[in-house]
């Protein structure tokens, strides 16, 4: 019989709610079977598949029609897996990293496919040439977001290692952006350069957003301590 003050075998730390019982979060593995993290991962992917669209209306695979129809598509699922995201982080017990990481990298993943799809839309409105340098960055664009989904999947050391190469990737769009001015600006300016700027612009926007969705991760890896 224990005598007095004895505390016995400590048990295993969990959280109860309605009954059910909870292991605490284990903080090294952030990722594995998380449904956030599996959301997110979602939602980069969708958001490729968006600026894939882009690519190829500037490229001349698919018409400008075409695939304005098909990004505003892909938006509107974007939009329907970004209400999960916001939902499921409000319900969660424990997340991988700090809610407000999350929401934020979740945030800006869903402006850079509503720039995107922006992009399409003033492509088709203004008859316009986006230029090589636009092709260029976009491409940086799809790898990074390639890049992102790799994170959501990942743990530690890894999914900073992505972090970082999608960060690298995002500060090469405006390296694009850059070049692009520079060519618009060193020749005639017209109706038609006017365009590719503001075109240029638009995609200037979506590789800042994109730079903040990976900052935002690794943000939630140092809180962590990951």
């Amino acid at each position: 019989m224990d005598g007095p003050g004895h505390r016995g075998a400590c048990p295993e730390r969990t959280h109860k709610k309605e009954g059910a019982t909870m292991p605490w979060f284990n903080a090294k593995n952030p990722s594995a079977k998380d449904p956030v993290m599996s959301l997110l991962r979602e939602q980069a992917a969708t958001t490729r598949k968006g600026v894939s669209i882009a690519l190829d209306a500037i490229e001349g695979h698919t018409g400008i029609e075409e695939s304005r129809k098909n990004v505003n598509d892909i938006e509107h699922e974007g939009d329907e897996i970004r209400a999960k995201v916001v939902h499921t982080l409000a319900k969660a017990w424990t997340t991988p990293l700090d809610r407000e990481d999350l929401f934020r990298f979740s945030r800006s993943i869903d402006d850079v496919l509503d720039n995107t799809r922006d992009f399409v839309r003033e492509l088709h409105l203004w008859q316009g040439n986006a230029g090589e340098h636009a092709d260029v960055a976009l491409t940086h664009v799809n790898v990074a977001l390639r890049d992102l989904e790799l994170a959501m999947a990942a743990e530690g050391a890894d999914m900073r290692k992505y972090c970082l190469e999608a960060s690298k990737e995002s500060a090469r769009v405006r390296r694009a952006y850059e070049s692009g001015l520079a060519a618009v600006y060193t020749g005639e300016i017209t109706m038609d350069t006017l365009k590719t700027r503001d075109l240029l612009r638009r995609i200037d926007v979506i590789g800042l957003r994109l730079g903040e969705s990976s900052d935002a991760i690794l943000d939630g890896l140092v809180k962590r301590g990951l």
